[in-house]
C-alpha cells in the first residue's frame, strides 16, 4: 500500500467513526460535538450527509453550529441547502456559522443566499465578518 492510499483509507475510516459519533442520538453532546469538528477537519465530501443531518435535527446548538462550520470546512456544493435551512435556526450561532459555511462554498445557490443574508433584520445573519470561532482544539 502507498502512502497515498494508506491516507485515503485512513481518511475513509475516520469519516466512518466521526459520522457514528455525531448521529448517536445518546451520546453526550460534546461528543457530538468534537465529531462534527473533525469532519470539517478531514475535509472529505463523505462527511457532508451526517453533518446535514446533525445541522437539522442535533438539539444542542453547539453541535449544529459546529456541523455549520464543518460543512464550510468541507465547501460542498451539497451542503449549500442544508446551510441556508440553518440561516432560519433559532439560535444565532448557528445562524452565523451557516452563514459564514455557504461564503466559503463557491456555488452560485450559496453567493446568492450570502448576498440575502446581507440584508437580514436579524444582526447574527446581517454581521458575519469573520469565520465563527471553531470548537476548541482536542489532544
Amino acid at each position: 500500500m502507498n502512502l497515498r492510499e494508506f491516507d485515503t483509507t485512513n481518511q475513509f475510516s475516520a469519516v466512518l467513526v466521526s459520522s457514528e459519533r455525531i448521529t448517536e442520538p445518546d451520546s453526550d453532546a460534546e461528543v457530538r460535538q468534537t465529531a462534527a469538528w473533525a469532519l470539517g477537519e478531514i475535509d472529505n465530501p463523505a462527511a457532508v450527509a451526517p453533518l446535514a443531518g446533525a445541522l437539522k435535527s442535533d438539539a444542542e446548538p453547539g453541535v449544529r453550529a459546529t456541523a455549520a462550520w464543518a460543512l464550510g470546512e468541507v465547501a460542498s456544493s451539497e451542503a449549500v441547502e442544508p446551510l441556508k435551512d440553518a440561516m432560519r435556526d433559532s439560535d444565532a450561532s448557528v445562524r452565523r456559522s451557516a452563514v459564514w459555511a455557504l461564503a466559503q462554498i463557491n456555488d452560485e445557490r450559496a453567493e446568492d443566499a450570502v448576498r440575502n443574508a446581507a440584508s437580514e433584520d436579524r444582526p447574527a445573519v446581517r454581521h458575519t465578518p469573520r469565520a465563527p470561532r471553531p470548537p476548541r482544539s482536542r489532544p
